[in-house]
């Protein structure tokens, strides 16, 4: 055999090599039960993750609300206690009956500030995505 010969059958020796890979990638039956199973656990997870956004918007909604409903009602600041000598001093009583103190008593306005912008509305709850079943999934690929 010369050298071209030896040459033409290494060529056609790969290709059949080529060919056969081809034809067993195609046509050999797969096995899909660790996709399956880490497709599913993704699914749970994100359907895990839909229950938290939806609880998560819930909360943000009721606590919104809640601000709302104290918003114009008159909230409990706690009393700023000083003591000053050029303002006018309030006896605090004390807890000992022979002791009294006495200490200026400022305390914060019981409205908010006008300039206090109000806050965003609350936006609408997201849309929740449910992946198909894997079934599906295999069915859209083949």
């Amino acid at each position: 055999m010369t050298a071209e010969q030896l040459a033409a059958a290494r060529r056609l020796l790969v290709f059949l090599t080529a060919l056969a890979g081809l034809l067993t990638a195609l046509f050999k039956p797969q096995n899909h039960e660790v996709t399956k199973v880490s497709y599913e656990e993704l699914s749970a997870g994100i359907e895990k993750l839909n229950a938290a956004v939806a609880a998560n918007h819930d909360d943000v909604v009721m606590l919104r609300g809640y601000v709302a409903k104290m918003d114009g009602e008159r909230l409990l600041t706690p009393a700023v206690v000083a003591v000053d000598a050029g303002v006018a001093l309030v006896p605090i009583p004390a807890p000992s009956p022979k002791r009294t103190t006495t200490v200026t008593v400022l305390s914060a306005p019981a409205a908010p500030a006008a300039s206090a912008a109000p806050p965003p509305p609350v936006h609408e709850a997201a849309v929740q995505y449910h992946p198909p079943k894997f079934d599906a999934v295999l069915r859209m690929a083949n």
